[in-house]
C-alpha cells in the first residue's frame, strides 16, 4: 500500500477556551419552559459605544431614540448618553418602531422560536405576540398612521422558494394578516416592459396614508431594488427611482417635503435626499453604511432611520455611531451612547478529536446485498468487494485484486456467483463475476472497457444488467463540485457467461448535486420488465428492448439546492409489485402501490397530511442503498457501517397500532418497530511514517506566539515532533536521517477547514486528483463541511490506511438542511445520531435547517453527542449572530456586512466561534475567485497542470464573464474585517471551498494580505486556528 505523508508539526498549545472531550454531554434543554429551547450557560458582558447595523427610530415627541444592538432593544435621550436596555433574554429583538402616539413599539423577535412580529409598551414591558408563523421572516415593521395596523414584509419560507417577499397588513389586535402586494397584473404584454416587482421591503409612510413608500425589485442583487410608491387603494406600484446601484430603505419627513433613501456612491454606502416638491436630489451622506442588497437582507437592505418631528434632521447610523444629519445641509454630528451588553449564551459545542488514530474503522458500507438464502452478505467498502457470513462472520475479500477498485456487487439468483464493476484510473472499468465461495479466478464479462455501475442479475440468472458510459468521460471527469456527472449513460445487459453488451435504453440526467443519478435496475413479478428509478421521472419500467416504457410512481420532494421540484434519490419495487421503497432526503419510506390504472400516483414526501396511498417512514436515523430480500418479506438498507433489515410482517403489526398511519406517521411512530441492525466490523492499521528525520538549518515559523527561528532544526520521529528549536540547542539522534533545509522556511501544513474536495461519487477513483493537487500546494489537513453524499468517508478511510494519497480528510458528511423538516428535539437527536453513531464524523454542518428553535435543537443534540457543529452562513447576518449566541463552533462563508464594530467583535471573541470567511466566494459583492482569474494565467501554471485535469483548468481559465473595477470587490473589505476580528481576540480560519483545488487555498491567504492581515496572523489562520476549529490543536497546526 502507498503511505501518505504525515504532517510536519504537532504541538499542544494552550487556549483560553478549553475543548470538552468528545463524549456524551448533559442535555441542554431550557428548564423553565421558554419557547427557545436552549439553556444558556455562559455570560456575554461588555460595554460599548459603537454598534454594527443599528436601526433607530425617534419618538413622536422627539425626546427619545429607540435602537437595536446585538439582539436587544435600547432607548437613548435625543442628546445621547447612557442607553437603557428595554428588552432582554435569548430572543433576538430588532427593527423597533414607535407607534404614532409614542406609547408602544413594534419589533421583530424570535423569542417564541421563530421570527415574528411583537408589540410592547415603549419601555419594553408587556410584550405581546402579533404574528404566529414558523420559518417565515419579518422585515421592517411599520405602523399605519392611525396606529391600528402594522405593515411588514414577510419573507417566504425556504420550502416555498417562490422568490416573493410581499408586504402584509396586520391588525394590532392580532390577525393572520392581509397580503397587500403581489396582486398587480402586467399592464403590457409579456416582454414589452419592466417585470413587475416580486420583492417589497422597507415600508414607510408620508403624509398621505394611501401610499406606502417601499423598495421593490423583480429579482435580487446589485442595483435591483428601486424606491417604489405603492397605492393601497388600487394595488398598483409606481417606481420612483432608477439608481444604478439601487434605491433602498425610504424614509420620509413628517412634513412631506423630504425623501431620504439608501444607495451607493461609487463603492461606498450613501444616503440621497430628494425634495419631493421639486424632484431635485443631492447627496445627504456620502460615506454611510454599506447596504445588504447583495446579501439576504433579513434586517432590511439598510438600517432603519427616522426624521425628527420638525423634519429638520435625520437620525440614522453609520460608522458604528448614531448620527444626527441636518437636512438639507448634510451637516452630521455624533449622538454619543454607551450600552451595557449583558446576555447569556449557549455552551460552546467544540470537542477534542484525534488526528491520527492507529486503527481505521471503516465507516461506509456501500451496496450491501443479502444472499438469496439470507445466510451471507456482499458489500463494497474502501473500494473493494467483500463477503460476510451472517449474522456476525468476519468479512473477507471476494478477490485479491489490488490494481483496480471494485464496486456495486450483486448476487446471482442461485447464490453461487457475485457480479460487480471495476475501475482503474486512466484505463476504465469492466463487469466481472466470481464464485461467492472464493473458489476459482474472477471472470471478466464485458468486452469493452468503459465506465460501469449499478449491476443486477435477471431473475433466471442468464443475463446481467449494468449502467454503462464511455470510459473517457469518467477519466476526464470534472469534480462533482464544478461539473457533475457523466453524460452519456445507457442501460445495457450482458450474457451471464460474458460477451458483448446489448443496449436496453439511454438514461436521463439528474440535477447537479444529486448523488444518485439513476437507480439500480431490478425486477418485480414480471421477469420481462426491467424497473429503474429515473430521478426526473420516477419509478419506471420497460421491456428488455427498451419498449413499452411505463411510469409507476412519482415522488415530489424538496431539497437543497433543487427546491420543491426535486424527486426521490432511489425507488425500488417489491418482488411482488405491491410496494416500493422510496429514499428521500436520506430517509427511507414504504409506499403501497395498489393497481389503479390511469395516471401513476404522485406523492409528496415527507408526507403532509393525507396521502393517496398508505405511506410510512422506515428509517429512524437515515438510510442509503435500499433493497428487498429475495422473497420481499423484508427490506434492508445501510447507514455508515451498519445494515438494517426491516421485517414487513412485524413492521405492519406495529404500524397498525398508529392512529397516524394514513398521514405517514410522526417521528415517534418510527420508533414503534426497531429493525434488526448488524454492524460490519472492518478495521485496518493506519498507514504511518516510521523512522527519525531531522530538518536542519531552516527558518522555522512555529506558531508558538510570534516565534520565528532563523536557523532551526526539527526532529521528527514517525508522525510526532521530538524537538524543534535553534539548531545549536537541538541534539539530533544518532541514526536519524538528516536533511539540510538551509535556505528554506518551514511552516505547519495548511489546514483548509472549508475544503470541498468532491471526488467522484459511487464508483471511486483510485487516486483523486483533488487530493493530490491540495497536497502539492501544502494543504495537509482538510475538513469538508458539506459533502452531499457519504462517499467522502470511504475516501477518507482509504487515505488513512494508505490506499490513496492525500491530505488528512475530515468531513461532516451531507449538511443537515431544512429538507429534514425537524420538528422536535428528539427528532434532531436522531438526525444528529446519523453522524455520531454511524458515520463517526466528529463534526456536522448545520445548513440553514430552519427557525432558530430548530437551529438550537441541532446544537443541543450535537453537544449531547460530542459533535462539533459548524454552520452555513448563508449571507444572513442576523442568523450568523444568533448562531454565535447559541454556541456553534464555526461559521462558514463571509459575514455580508461591513464594517464590524465592537459589539460583533466581542461576540465573536467571547463566543469562541471560528469564523471562516471563504473569500473565494465572498458574499456582499463580487467574489475573490474572479479577481484572481482575471490576473493569474492558470492555464499556464505548471504545478496546477500537473495534477489537475486540463479540462478543469480550461473551464475556469479560458473565459470569464465579468469585469469588476478594483473598488467594487467585496473580499478585501471582508478580509479587513477578519483581520480586525483577530486583533480583537477572535479566531479566523482558512477555507478555499474547492472552487480551484490547491491553488485556491493560496489565493485565500493572499487575500487576507489584501485586507491588511499581518503575515503571522495569516499563517495562524491557516494552521493553528484551523486545528482548533476541528478539535485537533493538540495534534496539528504548530
Amino acid at each position: 500500500m502507498r503511505t501518505p505523508p504525515s504532517g510536519l508539526f504537532f504541538a499542544t498549545v494552550a487556549f483560553s477556551i478549553t475543548l470538552a472531550p468528545a463524549a456524551a454531554q448533559e442535555p441542554l434543554a431550557s428548564p423553565d419552559g421558554h419557547a427557545l429551547p436552549l439553556a444558556p450557560t455562559r455570560s456575554l458582558q461588555f460595554t460599548t459605544d459603537e454598534g454594527t447595523w443599528i436601526s433607530v427610530d425617534v419618538s413622536p415627541d422627539g425626546t427619545t431614540i429607540v435602537f437595536d444592538l446585538l439582539g436587544d432593544l435600547y432607548t437613548l435621550p435625543m442628546e445621547g448618553g447612557s442607553a437603557t436596555r428595554i428588552t432582554s433574554g435569548q430572543g433576538f429583538d430588532a427593527q423597533p418602531r414607535y407607534s404614532p402616539e409614542g406609547n408602544r413599539i413594534v419589533f421583530v423577535s424570535d423569542r417564541d422560536g421563530s421570527d415574528n412580529l411583537w408589540i410592547a409598551n415603549a419601555d419594553g414591558s408587556s410584550p405581546q405576540q402579533l404574528t404566529d408563523t414558523e420559518w417565515h421572516g419579518y422585515v421592517s415593521p411599520e405602523w399605519t398612521p392611525d396606529g391600528e395596523y402594522i405593515l411588514s414584509t414577510r419573507l417566504p419560507s425556504p420550502k416555498e422558494r417562490n422568490g416573493r417577499s410581499d408586504l402584509y397588513l396586520y391588525h394590532t389586535a392580532g390577525t393572520t394578516g392581509l397580503q397587500l402586494t403581489g396582486h398587480e397584473e402586467a399592464a403590457s404584454p409579456a416582454g414589452s416592459g419592466p417585470a413587475l416587482p416580486t420583492r417589497f421591503v422597507g415600508a414607510a409612510f408620508g403624509p398621505d396614508p394611501r401610499y406606502v413608500w417601499i423598495a421593490a425589485a423583480s429579482g435580487g442583487g446589485w442595483g435591483s431594488f428601486q424606491i417604489t410608491k405603492f397605492d393601497r387603494e388600487t394595488g398598483l406600484s409606481y417606481r420612483r427611482t432608477n439608481e444604478l446601484q439601487g434605491g433602498m430603505r425610504p424614509t420620509l419627513s413628517p412634513d412631506g417635503r423630504w425623501l431620504v433613501y439608501a444607495t451607493r456612491r461609487e463603492a461606498e454606502g450613501a444616503l440621497r435626499l430628494r425634495d419631493l416638491a421639486t424632484g431635485e436630489e443631492t447627496w445627504l451622506v456620502e460615506d454611510g453604511q454599506r447596504d445588504d442588497q447583495e446579501g439576504r437582507w433579513t434586517r432590511d437592505l439598510a438600517p432603519g432611520s427616522s426624521f425628527t418631528p420638525d423634519s429638520r434632521a435625520l437620525i440614522t447610523s453609520y460608522g458604528g455611531r448614531i448620527m444626527r444629519v441636518e437636512v438639507p445641509s448634510g451637516e452630521a454630528s455624533v449622538i454619543p451612547f454607551t450600552a451595557d451588553v449583558d446576555q447569556t449564551i449557549g455552551p460552546l459545542a467544540l470537542f477534542e478529536d484525534e488526528a491520527s488514530p492507529d486503527l481505521v474503522d471503516v465507516r461506509h458500507v456501500q451496496w450491501p446485498r443479502p444472499s438469496p438464502d439470507g445466510n451471507r452478505r456482499t458489500f463494497s467498502a474502501v473500494a473493494k468487494v467483500w463477503v460476510q457470513d451472517l449474522p456476525d462472520g468476519r468479512p473477507r475479500r471476494l478477490t485479491g485484486a489490488e490494481d483496480r477498485n471494485e464496486h456495486a456487487p450483486a448476487w446471482s439468483p442461485d447464490g453461487e456467483w457475485i457480479a460487480w464493476v471495476s475501475w482503474q484510473d486512466g484505463v476504465g472499468g469492466h463487469v466481472w463475476k466470481a464464485r461467492a465461495n472464493g473458489s476459482g479466478a474472477p471472470q471478466q464479462l464485458s468486452r469493452e472497457t468503459a465506465y460501469y455501475d449499478r449491476v443486477a442479475w435477471a431473475p433466471d440468472g442468464t443475463r446481467i444488467l449494468a449502467v454503462r458510459a464511455p470510459a473517457r468521460e469518467r477519466i476526464g471527469f470534472f469534480d462533482e463540485l464544478n461539473r457533475g456527472q457523466v453524460l452519456s449513460r445507457d442501460l445495457v445487459w450482458f450474457p451471464a457467461s460474458g460477451g458483448g453488451a446489448t443496449v436496453i435504453s439511454p438514461l436521463k440526467e439528474a440535477a447537479r448535486y444529486v448523488a444518485d443519478y439513476y437507480g439500480v435496475p431490478h425486477f418485480g413479478p414480471d421477469p420481462e420488465r426491467v424497473f429503474l428509478h429515473e430521478p426526473s421521472t420516477g419509478l419506471i419500467s420497460m421491456r428488455w428492448d427498451g419498449t413499452d416504457r411505463r411510469t409507476h410512481l412519482k415522488v415530489e420532494a424538496w431539497d437543497w439546492p433543487a427546491g420543491s421540484g426535486h424527486g426521490a434519490s432511489e425507488m425500488v419495487l417489491s418482488p411482488d409489485g405491491t410496494r416500493a421503497l422510496v429514499l428521500v432526503n436520506q430517509n427511507l419510506w414504504l409506499v403501497d402501490l395498489p393497481p389503479s390504472g390511469g395516471e401513476p400516483p404522485t406523492l409528496v414526501l415527507p408526507a403532509q397530511g393525507e396521502t393517496p396511498v398508505p405511506v410510512r417512514k422506515l428509517s429512524r436515523y437515515g438510510a442509503d442503498f435500499p433493497g428487498w430480500v429475495s422473497g420481499g418479506e423484508a427490506a434492508y438498507w445501510a447507514l455508515g457501517p451498519s445494515v438494517f433489515q426491516y421485517d414487513m410482517e412485524a413492521g405492519d403489526r406495529a404500524w397498525a397500532d398508529s392512529v397516524l398511519a394514513s398521514a405517514g406517521g410522526t417521528e415517534a411512530d418510527v420508533r414503534r418497530y426497531a429493525p434488526l441492525r448488524t454492524d460490519v466490523a472492518l478495521s485496518f492499521p493506519a498507514a504511518k511514517r516510521s523512522g527519525t528525520v531531522a530538518f536542519t538549518g531552516a527558518r522555522l515559523i512555529t506558531m508558538v506566539g510570534d516565534q520565528i527561528i532563523e536557523n532551526g532544526t526539527i526532529v521528527v520521529d514517525g508522525e510526532r515532533i521530538l524537538a524543534a528549536g535553534p539548531s545549536a540547542d537541538i541534539d539530533v539522534p544518532s541514526g536519524a536521517q538528516v536533511l539540510d533545509a538551509t535556505g528554506t522556511t518551514i511552516v505547519p501544513g495548511w489546514i483548509d477547514i472549508h475544503a470541498h474536495m468532491w471526488a467522484p461519487w459511487g464508483v471511486q477513483r483510485q487516486q483523486p486528483w483533488e487530493y493530490s493537487v491540495n497536497l502539492a500546494y501544502g494543504v495537509t489537513t482538510t475538513r469538508d463541511p458539506q459533502t452531499m453524499t457519504p462517499d467522502v468517508f470511504s475516501y477518507a478511510d482509504r487515505v488513512a490506511m494508505g490506499d490513496a494519497l492525500g491530505p488528512r480528510v475530515f468531513a461532516t458528511g451531507r449538511g443537515i438542511n431544512g429538507s429534514e423538516e425537524i420538528g422536535s428535539l428528539e427528532h434532531a437527536r436522531d438526525v444528529v445520531g446519523r453522524y455520531s453513531e454511524f458515520w463517526k464524523s466528529g463534526t456536522i454542518k448545520q445548513y440553514q435547517v430552519g427557525d432558530r428553535k430548530v437551529r438550537q435543537w441541532i446544537v443541543m443534540a450535537a453537544y449531547e453527542q460530542g459533535l462539533s457543529p459548524t454552520v452555513e452562513g448563508g449571507q444572513d447576518f442576523k442568523m450568523n449572530l444568533t448562531l454565535m449566541l447559541d454556541g456553534y463552533a464555526g461559521v462558514e462563508h463571509s459575514l455580508p456586512i461591513w464594517p464590524l464594530y465592537r459589539d460583533v467583535q466581542e461576540l465573536v471573541r467571547q463566543s469562541g466561534i471560528t469564523y471562516t470567511p471563504t473569500l473565494i466566494v465572498a458574499y456582499g459583492g463580487p467574489p475573490m475567485f474572479d479577481y484572481y482569474l482575471e490576473r493569474e494565467r492558470i492555464e499556464q501554471n505548471d504545478k496546477l497542470g500537473r495534477f489537475m485535469p486540463r479540462a478543469e483548468v480550461l473551464q475556469e481559465g479560458l473565459r470569464r464573464n465579468r469585469w469588476v473595477r478594483d473598488d467594487q470587490w467585496a473580499f478585501p473589505h471582508i478580509a479587513r474585517e477578519a483581520a480586525r476580528l483577530m486583533e480583537a481576540g477572535g479566531r479566523v480560519g482558512m477555507g478555499s471551498h474547492g472552487n480551484l483545488q490547491g491553488l485556491g487555498a493560496q489565493w485565500e491567504l493572499w487575500s487576507y494580505g489584501l485586507g491588511d492581515m499581518k503575515p503571522l496572523e495569516i499563517i495562524r489562520a491557516a494552521t493553528l486556528y484551523g486545528a482548533h476549529a476541528i478539535g485537533m490543536e493538540g495534534d496539528l497546526g504548530s
